[in-house]
């Protein structure tokens, strides 16, 4: 990331137009820094000029999408005022500086995420005619593509043109009755965080469970939703406070006279945050389903083992584990590891809790058990770990 431009001035003044919390804390964490009067506003009366007159702004950050229709239109396409639109998408039509996501990476996530637990059934659903849904979708497919499994695509949208009497009621029966005719165990990626808590409710009503028949994974991390669903939200956290502070310091160089650059600069999502609704690993086989389930709920107890888990199923070791090698390609006692490891390693992307209490939480013996498990796994200690993969509140 570029570094704060010196310039003996510090006291500039932007107006973040029309911006989305978390990008505003990107932006804030760069113009603290960098000494800026920050203006937050919705208005976008008057075009450019109006704007940077009334605040006596130096820049404008546009965070919202821009309707570009008469002289108004104009003023944002010939305006000399350093402008820079981080709203997510790049907005068509204006020769000005743009910071956008990836969103095939936004639709990629998910699916590996949920192809990595053993989905080979995926559905894609999405509402509204979203201009970033064809890249998310085709994210997903290649994802999908490259592992040989099958993504069906729901569209809500359809179904609410088609629909006499459309309604979230009407969109949930859909939608369940859509999903209970997909094989299953189904991994479903929804478009964004208010659809996924949709899809979750549709599930309940239709009597399917989440995640062991249908897992769901939204995009956005919206605390709201995925919080505070019935069944807690996996979602792809899409790193809006860095989108937010990549377009302060581009907005500086230009206030401070530097080139537009020509192309948007694209940022890619940070990660799926990993909940309950997602958080199980996927077998069509009933018994290492039920094996599986169980591993999921217990691996924090250092007491579970292979024979613990086999004496859940109705198989014996030796079967189980020909079905796990051929269901999920791997031995029963090496995805125990895995699952372990896994849980600690969201633990500590997630939380500032030391080693020997995220060990005690996962079912590892002791933190020289966990260091040692992450440095053969990943060729990378801890510290290292750690400075890569953490997730902080704003972006390093």
């Amino acid at each position: 990331m570029s570094d704060i431009i010196k310039k003996p001035n510090h006291g500039l003044r932007v107006v973040a137009l029309d911006m989305r919390d978390a990008i505003f804390a990107g932006v804030l964490s760069y113009a603290r820094t960098a000494g800026w009067l920050v203006s937050p506003t919705g208005f976008y009366g008057g075009g450019p000029r109006k704007i940077a007159k009334w605040w006596s702004a130096d820049g404008i950050l546009v965070g919202g999408q821009l309707r570009l229709r008469g002289a108004v239109a104009a003023q944002w396409r010939s305006s000399r005022i350093p402008i820079v639109h981080c709203g997510g998408l790049p907005v068509k039509g204006l020769d000005q500086p743009a910071v956008s996501l990836d969103w095939r990476q936004a639709g990629r996530m998910p699916a590996v995420h949920l192809i990595e637990r053993g989905f080979r059934q995926l559905a894609y659903c999405y509402m509204g005619n979203s201009p970033w849904v064809n890249d998310e979708l085709a994210g997903a497919q290649a994802a999908a593509a490259a592992a040989n499994c099958t993504v069906h695509v729901l569209d809500w949208n359809r179904e609410y043109r088609r629909s006499p009497s459309p309604s979230r009621a009407n969109l949930r029966r859909w939608m369940g009755k859509s999903l209970a005719a997909l094989p299953k165990p189904l991994g479903l990626l929804v478009d964004d965080d208010w659809t996924a808590l949709e899809a979750v409710e549709a599930c309940r009503e239709r009597g399917l469970t989440v995640p062991d028949e249908v897992a769901v994974v939204g995009i956005g991390n919206s605390e709201v939703f995925c919080e505070n669903s019935p069944i807690p939200l996996s979602s792809v956290d899409l790193d809006y406070p860095r989108l937010g502070r990549e377009a302060a310091v581009i907005l500086d160089k230009l206030m401070q006279g530097g080139p537009r650059a020509k192309q948007p600069v694209v940022i890619p999502p940070r990660a799926v945050v990993c909940r309950r609704s997602s958080d199980i690993m996927a077998s069509e086989h009933p018994e290492v389903a039920k094996a599986l389930r169980h591993m999921w709920l217990n691996c924090g107890n250092v007491a579970l083992d292979v024979p613990g888990i086999v004496s859940v199923t109705a198989m014996s070791k030796t079967g189980l584990n020909l079905a796990f090698r051929k269901h999920l390609n791997r031995s029963i006692g090496r995805l125990l590891l895995e699952i372990r490891l896994k849980r600690a390693q969201e633990l500590m992307a997630t939380t500032d809790l030391k080693m020997r209490q995220i060990a005690a939480r996962c079912g590892f013996l002791a933190a020289n058990t966990l260091r040692s498990v992450l440095l053969r796994e990943t060729g990378m200690g801890p510290r290292a770990w750690r400075q890569k993969n953490a997730l902080s509140p704003l972006p390093r």
